[in-house]
């Protein structure tokens, strides 16, 4: 896969979700595409997952301000929808996470994205969230992180060293990879050139 491939696929991958009917599922696949651009930076974990919110998303998220005076936006993120809306289906911090505040982010499908709420988190307030305004901010990221040249060897290694599931299709097998999406073991057998081997090496 080359660099421009690279792009075009994770692109891709984003204008689905942005394709998504707001819900909760469409925020947890935004909150995973943050995950997946915070690895092809080199980042991992919390502390990479909240300095490429930092780096690459608008400043506006760098800069929102809770009425706690606290601009930990970017740790709120990934403890409430990283963390608590993937783990838990809801909008609490899970245990493990001790700097997530309960509701401190609220998320929808209108109003006015990063406007302060308050009434639903005394220590602080609610920042909101509005699918389309912040899918779009990925977005925008993703285009910053592929324009930054600093990073471009590291974008590399990851998507050679850990190619993305329907690039391992698209090297070990003729048949189009997006046929497999969500498919049980029971009906590759109409498939003679796939195995179950493959099959779980793209999980």
């Amino acid at each position: 896969m080359t660099f421009a491939k690279a792009e075009e696929y994770y692109r891709k991958r984003i204008e689905e979700v942005a394709a998504m009917k707001p819900s909760p599922w469409s925020f947890m696949c935004a909150a995973c595409c943050i995950e997946f651009l915070t690895k092809l930076a080199g980042g991992r974990r919390q502390t990479g997952y909240t300095k490429f919110i930092e780096t690459y998303m608008p400043e506006s998220y760098r800069n929102f301000e809770y009425t706690n005076k606290k601009k930990d936006l970017p740790d709120q993120i990934y403890e409430i929808l990283r963390c608590g809306l993937l783990h838990s289906f809801n909008v609490l911090p899970t245990p493990s996470n001790k700097n997530g505040r309960n509701r401190s982010i609220l998320i929808s499908n209108s109003g006015n994205n990063l406007e302060l709420i308050e009434g639903f988190n005394v220590d602080g307030g609610s920042a909101l969230l509005v699918f389309d305004n912040f899918i779009k901010d990925i977005n925008e990221s993703k285009n910053k992180l592929f324009n930054d040249p600093t990073k471009r060897s590291k974008i590399e290694k990851e998507f050679l060293e850990n190619p993305p599931i329907q690039e391992i299709y698209n090297q070990r097998h003729s048949i189009n990879p997006r046929l497999l999406g969500g498919t049980s073991l029971e009906s590759l057998n109409n498939h003679s050139n796939i195995t179950a081997e493959a099959a779980s090496a793209s999980g």
